[in-house]
């Protein structure tokens, strides 16, 4: 993983950092390798925030929801931790999307995706949505809603943990 990292990020015989576009066609390359878990995990820990539009793409894509579950919830991470303010939003995306005839590739991308969610976010609006499909009735599976529940849970929790409490005893 290191040294195709190294490789991707710069261009050996020019020594230098490759345009934008030149990284994302090698973030694809990449992702389409044989050991494209361990590519995600590189882009995140060396903050290759160029190669979202490429993951943005695979998870748009009518293919993701035929990949394994480990490669979506790669997928899924990186895509926040490159990107939040695309990708979570992709990601809620995703969690919203059901529909009137369900696949079981798409509705465990669903889960996946409200785990995903529980996991890194720490927003607001993204607990509010989450609620709301934990209390949707048609469209949904148990376990997508029963994630969505947990997911809302965990990211209020952490959102209680990361704001200061309020100063206790009165003025002097």
């Amino acid at each position: 993983g290191y040294l195709y990292v190294k490789d991707f990020l710069f261009d050996a015989s020019a020594r230098q950092r490759p345009s934008l576009h030149g990284l994302e066609r090698r973030a694809l390359f990449v992702l389409e390798s044989s050991d494209g878990l361990a590519a995600l995990r590189a882009m995140v820990r060396h903050g290759i925030k160029a190669a979202y539009p490429s993951i943005s793409r695979q998870i748009r894509g009518t293919s993701f929801h035929d990949l394994s579950a480990d490669e979506r919830v790669e997928l899924l991470k990186t895509s926040i931790m490159l990107s939040p303010e695309h990708g979570e939003p992709l990601v809620v995306e995703l969690v919203k999307k059901g529909g009137v005839f369900r696949s079981q590739g798409r509705e465990s991308s669903r889960t996946l995706a409200a785990q995903v969610l529980g996991e890194l976010s720490n927003s607001e609006a993204t607990i509010e949505t989450l609620r709301e499909l934990a209390q949707a009735r048609w469209g949904i599976s148990e376990e997508t809603r029963a994630a969505s529940s947990t997911a809302a849970s965990q990211i209020h929790a952490r959102r209680g943990r990361s704001v200061a409490p309020p100063s206790s005893g009165g003025r002097s």
